[in-house]
């Protein structure tokens, strides 16, 4: 919904302005299954895209579009108050008459993507990230710094996970603490 989508900005925001005071180089990629058909964009990317200005400070017509084999890109350089490259925020449209839909297409999608695309061009000498989330989470430039400071401590450590706590009160959330704590320790 459009709360989920505006959290998820703003944590995109933070990070942002954070990663201009560090050395770390951030990209965003958001991928929309059924975001595109026949070249038209669907209801819930222009709900995202009309939150733009307002969150992340970029005017939606401002984007870089570009036609893929899945769909569509739109891309834009985020605002920096220094003169480090700009992080790039990406919103990638499937159109499911191209791609197959669902969860695990998307992942299979955004892995070739890195695969193909990124490590060619990636900086920290060749090492590149991936942080993925559901749009329902918030998370702060501390919390991405502590995952990173994990993979980078060890070489040997292929992926980390940080614990999930819902927002929000009364016997529905108490399910859902009682639901992620499992699936964060049996699961993980």
């Amino acid at each position: 919904d459009e709360g989920e989508m505006k959290q998820l900005l703003e944590s995109l925001g933070r990070v942002n302005l954070a990663q201009q005071e560090g050395e770390t180089y951030f990209e965003s990629h958001i991928f929309f299954d059924a975001g595109v058909r026949n070249n038209k964009i669907s209801e819930f990317p222009l709900i995202l895209v009309s939150l733009l200005e307002e969150t992340l400070g970029v005017k939606p017509e401002h984007c870089t579009k570009v036609v893929t084999p899945y769909g569509l890109k739109l891309s834009w350089g985020l605002p920096s108050y220094k003169t480090k490259a700009k992080m790039i925020f990406s919103i990638h449209l499937k159109d499911n008459t191209l791609v197959k839909n669902k969860k695990r297409w998307s992942q299979v999608m955004y892995m070739s993507y890195v695969l193909d695309f990124l490590k060619d061009s990636a900086t920290n000498g060749g090492e590149s990230y991936i942080l993925t989330t559901d749009a329902d989470v918030m998370f702060t430039p501390d919390s991405v710094e502590a995952l990173l400071d994990l993979m980078t401590r060890d070489t040997s450590i292929g992926a980390v996970c940080a614990r999930t706590h819902p927002m929000g009160y009364g016997p529905l959330v108490w399910y859902q603490v009682f639901e992620y704590a499992v699936g964060h320790w049996f699961q993980k």
